[in-house]
């Protein structure tokens, strides 16, 4: 069945149906807890990138290097307004979704990044600010000023998970290469659980 069949409420479970095996829940299926999730992604992330460059050094097949960097771009972009979060939010909810975007996307960047340079594509750090808006950072000042911040943004990082997703989902649609495709299954789950995250501690703020 073609991707675009699939159940609207949740057009990304092609991700988590490659052929797991029979009665095999996928590692990062999206039926785990929030919980166990987070869990998994924070602690099985440095295992899965060497096993994946370790596996790319033996499996050929060219990148889509274009779309691999523009969402490493998108990754940057998230990581550096996390890290600037974690210490500038009030609530202690909004402060520790700043830690673990920061921490997830920096593994998952390191993934990306490693699993480019290892098919001979370098990406280096101008490039990597260049998705970097200045609009973001503008409105994050005002927040600041307004002593609205931490509901700013969420408001910002919820966009641009969002967009993040699309951008995996695209990516993934167009890889043939096993490789790539398991990095980006990885990448989708990462960013499935930061969204969730980042929706619990909306709702936080709504009830405070």
């Amino acid at each position: 069945m073609s991707p675009d069949n699939h159940d609207q409420s949740n057009p990304y479970d092609f991700f988590l149906k490659n052929n797991p095996g029979p009665g095999k829940q996928p590692l990062l299926s999206s039926n785990r807890s929030f919980k166990q999730r987070v869990i998994i992604v924070g602690g099985g992330g440095l295992l899965l990138i060497i096993l994946i460059i370790i596996g790319a050094s033996f499996i050929g097949g060219t990148p889509n290097a274009a779309s691999l960097t523009s969402i490493a771009e998108q990754q940057n972009e998230l990581i550096q307004l996390s890290s600037k979060a974690a210490n500038n939010a009030v609530q202690p909810s909004t402060q520790n979704l700043a830690i673990n975007i920061d921490l997830s996307l920096t593994t998952s960047q390191q993934a990306l990044l490693s699993y480019l340079k290892s098919h001979g594509k370098s990406v280096g750090a101008n490039t990597l600010t260049a998705d970097n808006s200045a609009s973001t950072t503008n409105q994050l000042s005002s927040a600041t000023n307004a002593g609205d911040y931490d509901n700013v943004f969420i408001q910002i990082i919820q966009n641009l998970l969002s967009s993040y997703s699309g951008s995996i989902k695209q990516t993934f649609e167009q890889s043939s290469t096993p490789t790539q495709r398991q990095i980006l299954n990885a990448e989708y789950e990462t960013a499935q659980t930061l969204i969730d995250q980042a929706n619990i501690s909306a709702k936080d703020l709504g009830s405070s």
